[in-house]
């Protein structure tokens, strides 16, 4: 392939280094260590396959803990199994001065009467709890959040936010669940 007229043979598209653009950084050290500093227990892995797999709770609670060597670990928490729970149920349970991660189901019925679900990871973050809490949550979530996939994130440091986030998100957006049918072409 030929570049244009004028170009050096190392401007021309066929002569172009592939790989990182020069500006391109390497991913950060300090997430690499992130992930090593912060264990997801096996427990936190196979209840979260459970939540997303066969829908078996309406939210789970994680946690950070010590494991024997000192070694900050995921942990589940809390575990709700009644689906009936609603977003106020979970807003009863948060901690009012330690921070969580959470994974709630949210059901609603969209704009045509469907039903449809979403599920949202909340970064717990409450004013009242210590700043060494919060740094330390704030660090360790890329290692849970890389576990809990397929879910819309929210940030949170009160009820409020929580509330606006689910209800929100899910009722106001059902955009995506109307674009999967695959039959959009058929509506021109």
């Amino acid at each position: 392939e030929r570049g244009r007229e004028g170009d050096t043979p190392s401007q021309s598209p066929a002569h172009r280094q592939s790989g990182p653009a020069p500006h391109a950084r390497p991913a950060p050290a300090a997430e690499t260590m992130e992930r090593e500093l912060y264990r997801v227990t096996d427990e936190a892995r196979e209840e979260f396959r459970k939540f997303k797999l066969g829908r078996k709770y309406k939210w789970i609670m994680f946690g950070i803990d010590e494991d024997a060597n000192g070694k900050r670990i995921h942990v589940v928490k809390e575990l709700e199994a009644d689906r009936t729970k609603s977003v106020d149920d979970l807003l009863g349970n948060l901690p009012g001065h330690d921070c969580r991660y959470i994974v709630y189901e949210h059901e609603y019925k969209t704009k045509d009467g469907r039903k449809a679900d979403k599920l949202f990871f909340i970064n717990w973050n409450p004013r009242a709890a210590a700043t060494s809490v919060q740094m330390d949550y704030l660090t360790g979530r890329p290692a849970i959040r890389e576990v809990c996939d397929g879910c819309f994130d929210i940030s949170a440091s009160s009820t409020m936010d929580v509330k606006n986030g689910v209800l929100g998100t899910a009722e106001d957006d059902d955009s995506d669940a109307a674009s999967d049918d695959g039959d959009d072409w058929l509506d021109n």
